[in-house]
């Protein structure tokens, strides 16, 4: 059949002790990958939470109460700023 059971009792001392070794080393290895893994995600965590949270007010409010900021505003040009420069055309070529 094949099954681990079968293999250990028709397997050898030397070849179950490598067997055991390689097994350790693939443990290890997925352990060492696993924790990695695991400190990246939480790095990614705090990084989303930073950027929602800098998210939550960053969109402008445009319902119609905001809508009123010119009813403070006086008529006319501002100082400083004269206009257009070149003076309207008395006849037109057409």
């Amino acid at each position: 059949m094949g099954s681990r059971i079968e293999n250990w009792i028709y397997s050898s001392p030397k070849e179950e002790n490598k067997q055991l070794r390689q097994e350790n080393k693939q443990l290890h290895e997925l352990k060492e990958e696993n924790r990695q893994l695991r400190e990246e995600i939480a790095s990614l965590k705090t990084t989303v939470s930073a950027v929602v949270a800098r998210g939550i007010g960053a969109k402008k409010d445009t319902s119609s109460s905001n809508h009123n900021d010119n009813k403070n505003r006086k008529p006319g040009r501002k100082n400083g700023h004269e206009g257009r420069r070149r003076r309207k055309p008395k006849h037109i070529d057409a």
